[in-house]
């Protein structure tokens, strides 16, 4: 193979994986998205335990932030949605 093919390829690939990334963002928006107006558990830094509805979501500098009694929390302290979430997720 030529350097020029090898390079077509490598780029084809860097190409695949930024499109891999960003569907995998959209999904996880989505997600946090459905979980608007639903009563979770959130565990805050000191790890206390909150329980409280999701009244926004917020989408920052590649983050996914939620609020929960007034309070915002990235996503990942999320542990637990209590009932059904609504949207059909």
């Amino acid at each position: 193979m030529t350097q020029l093919t090898l390079f077509s390829m490598l780029e084809q690939l860097v190409q695949l994986q930024q499109a891999v990334d960003r569907q995998g963002t959209a999904l996880a928006q989505t997600r946090a998205l459905d979980l608007l107006n639903c009563t979770v558990e959130v565990t805050d830094s000191g790890g206390t335990v909150q329980q409280g509805e999701v009244t926004a979501v917020i989408f920052e500098q590649g983050r996914t932030l939620v609020t929960v009694g007034g309070e915002e929390y990235p996503d990942s302290a999320i542990t637990r949605v209590v009932g059904e979430i609504p949207h059909g997720l």
